[in-house]
């Protein structure tokens, strides 16, 4: 049986290597057709049409689509919408290269929180999304084997932040002496 997981990293590190050798033509020669015309105004800025790009992509294309449009200097705010898509609608976004430089560049909102903040994690305590949440973090942690992790942090490490799927994710900056 295929593991899905493992067969969306050899894709990533395929894609990774078309934009390596060849840059973003090559990149966009090898997403879906019906995300190419999304590709060059997003290029130029169109935040629209980084949306609809980033939805129009598969899983494991858009954390190396979002490395590489930051890569070629796409604004801020077209950055954080292809960022925005991968990091709520797929499993991958632990690869992307740069992850952290990235999301500081994009600049999220953060709604506001008190200076210490009390999060948790249901699983590896070196995972990279986190949540406000202790209950979610026990939902997370109904697996053989998982424990809930918790941690403080400062504020202003926290990078990331969605209630999409009402979790309360949060993504921070490993750097503890922020």
């Amino acid at each position: 049986m295929i593991n899905p997981f493992l067969e969306g990293l050899r894709a990533m590190e395929e894609l990774e290597l078309h934009y390596e050798l060849g840059g973003m033509e090559a990149l966009e020669s090898v997403i879906p057709e019906y995300a190419r015309p999304y590709w060059k105004p997003a290029l130029q800025g169109d935040v629209e049409a980084a949306n609809s790009l980033g939805v129009a992509l598969h899983d494991f294309q858009r954390g190396i689509v979002v490395h590489a449009f930051w890569n070629e200097g796409a604004s801020a705010d077209v950055v954080r919408a292809l960022l925005g898509l991968a990091l709520t609608q797929t499993h991958f976004y632990g690869q992307i290269p740069d992850l952290f430089e990235i999301l500081q560049f994009a600049n999220f909102t953060i709604p506001p929180l008190p200076e210490n903040v009390t999060v948790y994690r249901g699983g590896d305590p070196d995972g990279i999304s986190w949540t406000l949440s202790r209950k979610v973090a026990v939902w997370f942690a109904e697996r053989p084997n998982i424990e809930v992790h918790q941690r403080v942090i400062h504020r202003d490490r926290i990078l990331f932040y969605s209630n999409d799927r009402e979790e309360q994710e949060i993504i921070f900056d490993p750097d503890e002496n922020l």
